[in-house]
């Protein structure tokens, strides 16, 4: 129970900071694409910092390279689809907000940061399940 708050707090950090990155790496592009290109860039950034943090939630450095390769990247798989669902299903920014056209959705951080600690704990509990065999 505690990896699982503490990863879901981390995991929160880290989503923003993930937002902060991707946003200046869109700064620097300068923007040259259709907006939903970089709204994506977005997405993905948010869900990445989240997938790490998760990931260090239910860590295991005994496995091979390419096994903690492959599990990082399905927890961080599980946390874009989950900053995506909360962008598709969030109310997003009020409309009356003066930035409210470049602003992120609030949801969007806690949907990407439940989304992978959810893989990560399925991925910790599948590989505890499996070795007590």
């Amino acid at each position: 129970m505690t990896r699982v708050v503490v990863g879901l707090a981390v995991a929160l950090l880290l989503a923003v900071v993930g937002d902060i990155i991707a946003r200046i790496f869109n700064l620097l592009l300068g923007y040259p694409w259709h907006p939903s290109i970089h709204q994506n860039i977005q997405l993905i950034g948010i869900g990445t910092g989240a997938g790490i943090a998760a990931y260090l939630a239910w860590p295991n450095f005994t496995f091979k390279t390419y096994w903690i390769a492959g599990t990082l990247l399905l927890i961080m798989g599980g946390a874009i689809i989950g900053a995506y669902l909360g962008d598709i299903y969030g109310p997003g920014p009020a409309p009356t907000y003066w930035w409210s056209r470049f602003a992120t959705d609030k949801t969007i951080y806690p949907a990407a940061a439940i989304g992978g600690i959810t893989m990560a704990a399925a991925l910790g509990l599948f590989r505890e399940l499996r070795s007590s065999r």
